[in-house]
């Protein structure tokens, strides 16, 4: 029960619990755990949503919000910053993630077997 006044924490998304799932899988295979939120690019505020920075390896989770032109042209101008900084993106959705792609392109991209 909820008490008049109390603020209570936000429920992680579906997208967010399968993503911690990946993240715990890859470290259990001996992968270094990633840096969340990462700011690359300073002064920008540009963050990656996870990072493996001695790789040079980011994450970003595409959720609903990408869904306006403003979002899309935003992510398309840090995404092309990123690379021409030599980092290598890997863009992750929630279909991509149940189809097990983003756990076979994470896997390959730090060089770890995960089943």
């Amino acid at each position: 029960m909820r008490r008049q006044g109390a603020v209570l924490p936000p429920t992680p998304s579906r997208l967010a619990v399968a993503v911690e799932q990946l993240v715990a899988d890859l470290v259990a295979a001996g992968a270094p755990a990633p840096v969340r939120e990462l700011r690359f690019a300073p002064p920008r505020r540009w963050r990656f949503d996870l990072a493996w920075p001695a790789r040079m390896l980011a994450v970003e989770i595409e959720g609903s919000v990408h869904r306006t032109r403003e979002r899309f042209e935003a992510d398309v101008e840090k995404y092309n910053a990123a690379g021409a900084l030599g980092w290598r993106v890997i863009r992750i959705t929630r279909g991509y993630l149940d189809a097990g792609k983003a756990r076979r392109d994470l896997a390959a991209a730090l060089g770890k077997d995960i089943a």
